[in-house]
């Protein structure tokens, strides 16, 4: 390899280098702030309907974890709120200990759906019964 394609592999591989560090530190930052560890244990596990496709996403804005249902070409969109800061679930106060980690489904029946992190049987009823209702209304 010549001297200036030598320079240049080395500038990248630095620049590549700075954003990997960049990268590590806003996720142990973020690790902190969002309480990963805490909910690497609470999160409850959902037991999906076989006929569902499941798509995990990556959390949006402040949300903890999301995924999309999808029954047919229908779709549902859900998130996990820890900290109430994404909208409002069981109106209190907003001191730490009152705070209640929830679902997000949308939409259902043309709404927000939310209930408790850890009611993922109501949930998944309620995400059945959309889907069946669409399909009903669809004629399907």
């Amino acid at each position: 390899m010549d001297k200036d394609k030598q320079k240049e592999f080395e500038e990248r591989i630095k620049e590549q280098g700075k954003r990997t560090v960049a990268k590590y530190l806003l996720s142990a930052q973020m690790h902190k702030e969002f309480e990963w560890e805490r909910f690497m244990y609470e999160i409850p596990k959902i037991s999906f309907p076989k006929e569902w496709k499941v798509q995990l996403q990556p959390p949006y804005m402040t949300a903890i974890a999301r995924f999309v249902a999808y029954d047919g070409d229908e779709k549902i969109s859900v998130y996990l709120d820890g900290f109430n800061t994404l909208g409002i679930y069981r109106f209190g106060s907003f001191k730490k200990e009152d705070i209640v980690p929830y679902w997000e489904a949308y939409e259902i029946e043309g709404e927000t759906f939310r209930c408790d992190m850890n009611d993922t049987e109501e949930l998944i009823n309620v995400m059945k019964d959309e889907f069946k209702r669409r399909r009903t209304k669809d004629g399907q």
